[in-house]
């Protein structure tokens, strides 16, 4: 068997935007971004912080933790560590196709 790239594969687009109490702080574009807000948010204690991505609201909590984790919303990387840990030890693959976005 020959190994391929497959360029159909793309990471996420969309982040969603930041918000604070007195509004729109900004747009995230990539999963850096956001961790390092939610560490700023852990360092300052900071509070009224939440993320818009798809009309759903994820809170973030003064230590930096999310109330929720929505289906879709910057979870490639870790399905694609899920299935090659499934591959290697003989697991069931997950049913969940990370290769694309919806």
């Amino acid at each position: 068997m020959a190994i391929t790239i497959n360029h159909d594969i793309t990471a996420q687009e969309d982040y969603g935007t930041l918000h604070s109490a007195q509004g729109l702080v900004g747009i995230i574009e990539n999963e850096l971004q956001l961790y390092d807000v939610q560490i700023q948010i852990a360092k300052e204690k900071a509070t009224g912080y939440y993320i818009l991505w798809k009309d759903q609201r994820i809170n973030i909590s003064s230590d930096g933790s999310m109330d929720n984790w929505p289906l879709g919303w910057c979870d490639q990387s870790q399905y694609a560590f899920q299935e090659l840990r499934a591959v290697r030890t003989g697991r069931e693959v997950i049913d969940h196709d990370w290769r694309h976005n919806d």
